[in-house]
């Protein structure tokens, strides 16, 4: 019989952890110092960096408590704790699958033209995703009656008072979370993606800002990948072994989401440090004008462009564009879709330090 596997489900929660904090760290860097703006996402990947900690400190106790060990080499006192945490583990991950979507979804409707069915469908997954998550939690809390025999029933003696629900429940949920999730994964950066294909704009250009959209659906690999070890993993006599594959590969959905989801914002990062060209330029016609020619019009002549600020002008479509973390930023005119060129770093930090928290140009 195989002996623990506690120390390498520990090596994968430390490693990605590990990885989250840097590529979350560099993405706080890369939006605090060099856009000098922070988004609405930065903040929801704060919260779930938080809760990633608090995630990580819950695994590492079960692990110790003997979460994948075999059973018969776990003291009998330990059993409960090691469920107890794995139980809190749960609600965390729930949780943290939601607010994953939730960054990259709100950051696909600050960047996406306001196509109203694109904006529509994703407010529609983000909130499907969120009515489930809150319905899975309610319903786990009452998985048992009490609550606390869901771990104290591993007791040597168990409790003779009491009752669960059958583990089906558990399983079709899951099974139900694992399709909500790997849809979102999908679809959420499907649609910005669709319309870069059919930019204006070289096809090397196209597959890099696809490349950059498509991260956040790296994590659906390991969603998929958990789905058999979902089928009744505490019927098994050898509970505490046989749910580390489980735990495993939850946290690698988690931790590679949270991680994928900040390295797909440092372009500006990269291009700062000279290691990554922009997708385009601007040139400056001076640095007292604030009218330059564009040369980003992608097969029209060129335009003069002139910064506008946005609290002045209405916001029509294909008429103000948006320059964004990404560095690019669609808009559509007609049937046509155009992508804008990165403005210079030394402008957008100007306009942020007048207190802009958009930049325009218009066309």
């Amino acid at each position: 019989m195989p002996g623990s596997r506690g120390s390498e489900a520990l090596a994968v929660v430390l490693t990605l952890y590990i990885t989250s904090f840097i590529a979350i760290g560099l993405r706080f860097y890369t939006h605090g110092f060099i856009l000098k703006h922070f988004f609405a996402e930065d903040y929801i990947t704060l919260v779930s960096l938080i809760l990633y900690t608090a995630y990580t400190i819950c695994a590492a106790l079960s692990i110790k408590y003997g979460l994948g060990s075999h059973v018969v080499d776990v003291p009998p006192a330990h059993r409960p704790k090691a469920i107890f945490y794995r139980w809190v583990l749960t609600f965390i991950y729930v949780i943290l699958s939601m607010l994953t979507k939730w960054i990259v979804g709100i950051f696909l409707l600050r960047i996406c033209p306001r196509k109203p069915w694109r904006q529509i469908t994703i407010r529609v997954i983000l909130a499907v995703i969120t009515v489930f998550s809150v319905i899975y939690e309610v319903f786990a809390i009452r998985t048992c009656d009490p609550i606390e025999l869901q771990w104290t029933r591993y007791n040597p003696i168990p409790p003779t008072e009491g009752s669960c629900n059958a583990t089906t429940f558990a399983t079709v949920t899951t099974y139900i979370s694992t399709f909500l999730n790997v849809a979102a994964d999908w679809i959420l950066p499907a649609l910005p993606a669709t319309l870069v294909w059919k930019a204006q704009i070289p096809q090397r250009e196209k597959i890099s800002i696809i490349v950059l959209l498509a991260l956040g659906s790296v994590a659906s690999i390991a969603t998929i990948v958990r789905i058999p070890f979902a089928k009744g993993y505490l019927d098994n006599p050898d509970y505490l072994y046989t749910t580390i594959d489980l735990g495993i590969w939850s946290t690698v959905e988690i931790g590679v989401a949270l991680t994928t989801s900040s390295l797909a914002t440092l372009k500006p990062l990269l291009k700062h440090m000279r290691f990554f060209n922009s997708i385009s330029s601007s040139e400056r016609l001076g640095s007292d004008s604030d009218e330059r020619i564009s040369n980003t019009t992608f097969g029209r002549k060129p335009t003069i462009t002139k910064r506008v600020d946005a609290s002045s002008h209405p916001r029509g479509e294909g008429e103000l564009w948006r320059i964004d973390s990404m560095g690019v930023e669609l808009v559509s005119q007609g049937d046509n879709t155009y992508a804008s060129g990165r403005i210079q770093d030394s402008e957008i930090e100007t306009d942020y330090q007048k207190g802009f928290q958009d930049n325009y140009k218009r066309v």
